[in-house]
């Protein structure tokens, strides 16, 4: 699981959190400039439903199917098969995980930051993952 957190996860969040959320928001502002002005928290939560929205699915996807991949010593069939079976229980505890700390992170954490709080919730992710996985 550290090595699928570290060459998937980390790269993912690191780049949606620094570069990717920042560009959606920039474009909602250029489509809808009222966007703007409106609240942090606001914001915060257009942020949480985008993340959820765009960039959660094929995360979490990539995620079980990497560290399958690992657990079969390179079986795609049965990485395939792990992502169909674990993906929904996923979802459903990130839905309920990842919004709070998502919302947190883009309400009180500078920019430059988040890449650490997010890794900070994401070693408390990875315990709730593998719990998940193997119930």
């Amino acid at each position: 699981m550290v090595l699928v957190g570290g060459f998937v996860y980390a790269p993912i969040c690191t780049a949606w959190l620094i570069f990717l959320n920042p560009w959606y928001i920039k474009h909602i502002i250029r489509f809808w400039p009222a966007f703007a002005d409106k609240t942090v928290y606001f914001k915060a939560g257009i942020s949480v439903i985008i993340d959820k929205l765009i960039i959660t699915w094929p995360y979490i996807a990539t995620m079980i199917f990497s560290a399958s991949m690992f657990e079969s010593r390179g079986n795609i069939n049965w990485s395939i098969e792990e992502v169909k079976d674990k993906l929904w229980p996923s979802m459903k505890a990130n839905w309920i995980f990842w919004p709070a700390a998502i919302f947190f992170i883009y309400s009180f954490v500078p920019r430059f930051f988040r890449s650490i709080v997010d890794a900070i919730f994401g070693c408390i992710w990875s315990g709730i993952l593998s719990w998940v996985w193997h119930k």
